[in-house]
This record gives C-alpha cells, structure tokens and sequence, in this order.
C-alpha cells in the first residue's frame, strides 16, 4: 500500500469516520490506481475527490463504486487522465462520468419496466 500525503483532512477522516477512510483506501486499490508504483495515488487531491464522491452519492454508493470500477480503472488511466488534472477537475471529470453512468442506468431500468407493464 502507498503512503498519504500528510493533510488535516486524513488525521480527521481517521478519527472521524474510520469508515469511510477505509473504504477510499479500499477503492484506490480495487481501482488499481498505482499499478507499479504509488506516487501521487493516495494523495490529498485523490482522497479529497473520493471523500466528496462518497458524499455526493451517499445514497448510491454500491452504484458509484462500480461505475468507478467499470470506466476509471487501471494505472494507465489514472497516468493518462486523472493525474494532469487539479483537485476540482477530478472530481468534475469523475463525477461527469458517474452521473451520465448512472442516469443510463435508470433510463435502462425505467425503460424495462415500461416494457413489462405494457
């Protein structure tokens, strides 16, 4: 596992709500983010975004995971689209994926439904 950067926010998220510091740190590593080495992955910037992901889609949490999981995966990725990017257009660029996800998704489920009933 990578090292954090050391921020006020991650001694607070510790302290805070254990859980869902383990649950950023646990989706960095399924999202394969570091690939051979760790620079930059548990970074502030990261675990900031992911904080605010979670509280965005609190009551989506499972979905915006594999979302996540699904489209964002991979050192490469992370190397060739999320690292250019500041703090705010992380979480912008990743949560454009998430909710244009996440809307296909209901339309699908809207869609099949309709079907079923007609």
């Amino acid at each position: 596992m990578g090292s954090t950067t050391a921020i006020t926010d991650a001694v607070k998220m510790c302290q805070k709500n254990p859980e869902l510091w383990d649950k950023i740190l646990d989706l960095i590593g399924r999202l394969g983010w570091n690939g051979n080495d760790n620079k930059g992955v548990y970074s502030s910037y990261n675990i900031r975004t992911l904080r605010n992901l979670y509280a965005k889609y609190a009551d989506r949490e499972k979905d915006m995971e594999n979302v996540l999981l699904t489209a964002c995966s991979g050192s490469e990725y992370y190397h060739n689209n999320l690292m250019p990017l500041a703090q705010r257009q992380r979480f912008d660029y990743l949560n454009q994926i998430i909710s244009t996800r996440l809307e296909n998704i209901d339309f699908l489920t809207q869609s099949k439904r309709k079907a079923k009933t007609a």
